[in-house]
């Protein structure tokens, strides 16, 4: 799982004889989650034309009271067990039996030598609760050995199920001592923890273990009930309110049919924003691309964009005015949230962008969320130096409604965080997502092909 959330990653398969067939793919960032604490819903595929999977996901507390568990019944579990592996002592390679008594007895004196220089094995602790099976790092050599690790398992019938503990030796596959603990005796602990040594069975006299269990009741976290938002007298930027409520925008605001005058002067002839296209698979990718044309750029809401984070007259650097190629592509997922009522906006990747360097691009990634023009909605990824292909893997949240999000346009750009000159314009590839376009409530991911306002490729 990657930073700076953990994911949860499902994969689809059709079941074969030979080879198990991929039917597409998720991922969902257990953030997400977290926050909701229950999430049913359909969630879009991948790497596939179409198709959808529907399953509920619950976020789950650990509690240390008893009286909370409640068995279940459909399959899930009611309880986590958490075990850390200390250490052992005293074992050997021989335990004790009637049969390895016997034969002592009759041993030569340097027979019995050779099985004390024998007798420090190398030993490892199978666990196993159920079906599930975990195992520890093997110490060598070692009659007393110290392995120090964590271990968890889902517990479907506490009152039942059984903690077996086999120490092994790797080599010889045997059992050198075992252990049965049974977690309903954990129930009548205190804080249901249980930390001493333990005498191992068929193992010699002094063998022992020593282990930590802890037992934690799993129960459903209620999601905190959103406060109501107050009036307010005049009609306010949207803001992010408690539990995702956003103020409602005038319509003059969300409208798109008037210029915005930000001190750049539109041109009236320049066409309004393009509907966005599946292009051809590119570089034998299955991902389309969304193409947009350049010129509508222009039109009066791409007047948001990097103008603002320009000096009045900068102008584009001469190596970028030559260039005569593309100016890459920037991989965007966007989605709708409907549960927390947020637009998810994740900056992925981009891929050849222009080199202003022999070393490649310090480069870094600007969103506003159209009419929302203001530095202070200004949204920044972290700079990727050196590349022309950064990675960038950052997720951005909008609190709107999802009637607004449609009703908006996304400015993304693309920017080189070390200028040319100072008086030097900074972006490297621009593009204008029309939401209004885009399926929100199942998600896109897709390439998007970057231009620059008035150059020509």
């Amino acid at each position: 799982m990657r930073q700076p959330g953990q994911e949860l990653e499902v994969e689809l398969f059709d079941k074969d004889n030979d080879n198990d067939d991929p039917l597409g793919n998720f991922r969902i960032d257990l953030g997400e989650v977290k926050k909701e604490k229950v999430m049913k819903q359909w969630f879009p595929l991948k790497s596939i034309q179409h198709g959808e999977i529907c399953l509920q996901l619950n976020w789950l507390s650990l509690q240390s009271e008893s009286h909370l568990l409640q068995e279940s019944h459909n399959g899930l579990a009611c309880a986590m067990l958490a075990v850390y592996l200390d250490s052992a002592s005293n074992l050997s390679r021989h335990p004790p039996s009637e049969s390895t008594s016997n034969h002592k007895q009759s041993k030569q004196p340097k027979e019995e030598r050779l099985t004390k220089q024998n007798s420090r094995p190398n030993s490892y602790v199978e666990f196993s609760v159920g079906k599930d099976v975990l195992k520890s790092k093997v110490v060598y050599g070692n009659k007393d050995p110290t392995w120090e690790e964590g271990f968890t398992f889902f517990v479907h019938n506490v009152k039942t199920q059984v903690l077996y503990v086999k120490v092994k030796d790797h080599d010889k596959k045997v059992e050198l001592g075992t252990l049965a603990l049974p977690l309903s005796r954990l129930l009548h602990i205190s804080d249901m923890v249980l930390d001493q040594r333990f005498l191992l069975e068929r193992s010699g006299a002094n063998s022992e273990i020593k282990l930590k269990a802890t037992l934690r009741i799993l129960t459903m976290e209620e999601k905190p009930k959103p406060t109501a938002a107050t009036p307010q007298s005049k009609p306010p930027i949207p803001q992010a309110k408690v539990g995702g409520v956003s103020p409602n925008i005038p319509a003059a605001a969300s409208s798109s049919s008037g210029p915005v005058d930000r001190g750049t002067k539109t041109d009236p002839s320049s066409p309004q924003l393009s509907h966005p296209s599946a292009s051809d698979s590119w570089r034998s990718s299955t991902t389309n691309m969304r193409r947009y044309d350049s010129r509508s750029l222009l039109s009066e809401n791409s007047l948001a964009s990097s103008r603002f984070d320009l000096l009045d007259g900068a102008s584009y650097p001469e190596a970028i005015r030559n260039h005569q190629g593309s100016f890459g592509d920037i991989k965007l997922t966007i989605r709708y949230a409907g549960l927390r009522k947020k637009l998810l906006v994740v900056v992925e990747a981009c891929r050849d962008l222009f080199p202003c360097s022999e070393n490649g691009t310090d480069s870094y990634v600007r969103l506003y969320l159209l009419p929302d023009q203001a530095f202070t909605h200004r949204k920044k990824t972290h700079v990727q130096k050196k590349t022309v292909s950064p990675v960038f893997n950052e997720k951005f949240e909008y609190d709107v409604t999802i009637t607004e999000a449609s009703k908006r346009k996304l400015d993304v750009a693309v920017k080189n965080n070390k200028m040319f000159h100072r008086k030097e314009r900074k972006d490297i590839g621009t593009v204008i997502i029309d939401l209004s376009l885009v399926d929100l409530e199942n998600g896109i991911s897709e390439w998007f092909e970057l231009t620059l306002p008035g150059l020509k490729k």
